[in-house]
Parts: structure tokens; C-alpha cells; sequence
């Protein structure tokens, strides 16, 4: 009831905002958002990317009819014209023979190994055939497909659930985003952890990635244009507060 009540909340008031704008009326972006705890949240309506929809929403009168996806679900359904956007995604996921659009960022984040112990990874290299879980459905701009050193990457539901098996010794590594991490970890999970700042496997920029087409053109230019005015006036950095990493 709870992802209900947001996906309402979230269509309302883009609604109402469209009712009260002055700019010209867009169809709905049909956009699927990926829960990330604490981040895009399902249940938390003031977590950072929860809060920059609802000011796109409410102040530059956008348009989303917006449903939480797992990620994988996700890249299924934009390939296949479901939707039209998703939200977060990070920049550089292959599309095959679709045509794509990355909107303006709205940040930056990095991939990095993360492990308890001693041992401290800073490269895909030193976890070749080693065992390394991972959130379910994340692609990690194709690095899971392509795998190029035959790493063993074991999906796993949460990253709760990752730092349980890395506990327990039944992982080598845990995949993820920062700063994603900080803000899905508890203070002691985040105890401990190891990994190299200075070595990302990869950073890339987060934002929203949609489908090229004509109906939709002036819909994501608005939304663009949006993106951008929230990132010359500083806003969107207040709005993200400590998320922000531009």
C-alpha cells in the first residue's frame, strides 16, 4: 500500500503542477524509477532523488507517470518501448540497435569493490574467478555482461544482504555505487568496510536516460531545460545535499 500511495502522490502532483503552469502541457513521461534505499527510495518521499522529482514536478510543472521498477526490469522495458525514461541510471549502458538519450546529469558517482578483512580491492583484475555479489539487476554500464576477467558475480537482493555474505565469507567482494552506499548502509555495516577511494573501478555520470521519439522531443527538452536551470542556480545541489557529487 505504502509504493501505492507514493506512485499516487508522485502522479498528483505532477498533475496539479501541470494544471498550475503556465508552460506549455507535455504528455506524462512514462518513467521507471530504481529503488535504491535511502537514495530513490519507495518509502521515503525526502530522500535526495525523491525530492528532485517533486521539485520537477511541482515547480517546472513536468509530467511523470512514475512506477518502481527492479533495474533489470527496467533496461527490458525501455528497450522494448514500455517507457520512455529511467531514473537513476548511470551513463554508458549499451542499447543495441535503439536510439537513446542521456538528459543532462543530475550527478556523478563511482563504482568500486568493497570487502571486510584485510584485503583491499583496486581492480577487477584481482578478483578474477573470485566471488562478487552485487545489487540484483545492475549492469554497472555493461560490466556484468561483458565480465572480462571470468569474475563469479552473484546477484544479490540488497546490499544489506552483500555485506551479510561478505561477513560470513561467502563473497570475496561487494559491487556498488558510492555515494549510493553511505546512504543504504547502517552506520555498523558501513564499520570496517574496506575499499580504495582513489580506485574506482569506474565513475560515470547518474541521471536520466530515455528513448528518442518524436512525440516526446519537446516533453524531454522541457525536462532538460529543467535540469539545467536547477543546476545553474545551484539548486540542485541544495536539493541533493550531501548526495550531490557534481
Amino acid at each position: 500500500m505504502r509504493l501505492l500511495f507514493l506512485l499516487v502522490c508522485f502522479y498528483l502532483k505532477s498533475t496539479q503542477a501541470a494544471d498550475n503552469s503556465s508552460a506549455d502541457k507535455h504528455p506524462p513521461l512514462k518513467l521507471s524509477l530504481t529503488h535504491i534505499e535511502g537514495v530513490m527510495d519507495v518509502a521515503d518521499e525526502q530522500a535526495p532523488y525523491n525530492r528532485l522529482l517533486s521539485v520537477l514536478t511541482e515547480q517546472f510543472g513536468l509530467q511523470f507517470d512514475a512506477q518502481f521498477y527492479p533495474s533489470g526490469r527496467s533496461n527490458f522495458l525501455l528497450d522494448h518501448g514500455k517507457i520512455d525514461c529511467i531514473f537513476p541510471i548511470a551513463k554508458g549502458v549499451y542499447r543495441g540497435e535503439i536510439e537513446t538519450r542521456f538528459l543532462e546529469p543530475v550527478n556523478r558517482v563511482s563504482v568500486h569493490l568493497f570487502s571486510y578483512g584485510d584485503t583491499t580491492y583496486t581492480s577487477l583484475e584481482q578478483v578474477r574467478r573470485k566471488t562478487v555479489v552485487y545489487p540484483q539487476g545492475y549492469l554497472f554500464s555493461n560490466l556484468i555482461n561483458d565480465n572480462p576477467f571470468e569474475a563469479d558475480f552473484t546477484p544479490v537482493l540488497t546490499p544489506h544482504s552483500g555485506m551479510e555474505m561478505l561477513k560470513k565469507g561467502r563473497a570475496d567482494a561487494y559491487l556498488d555505487y558510492l555515494p549510493d552506499l553511505r546512504f543504504s548502509l547502517t552506520a555498523e555495516e558501513l564499520e570496517g568496510i574496506n575499499y580504495s577511494s582513489g580506485n574506482a573501478i569506474f565513475s560515470t555520470f547518474d541521471g536520466f536516460e530515455c528513448r528518442i521519439e518524436p512525440h516526446k522531443t519537446a516533453a524531454l527538452e522541457a525536462l532538460n531545460s529543467a535540469i539545467l536551470s536547477l543546476k545553474q542556480s545551484q539548486q540542485l545541489q541544495s536539493i541533493l545535499g550531501n548526495y550531490y557529487n557534481l
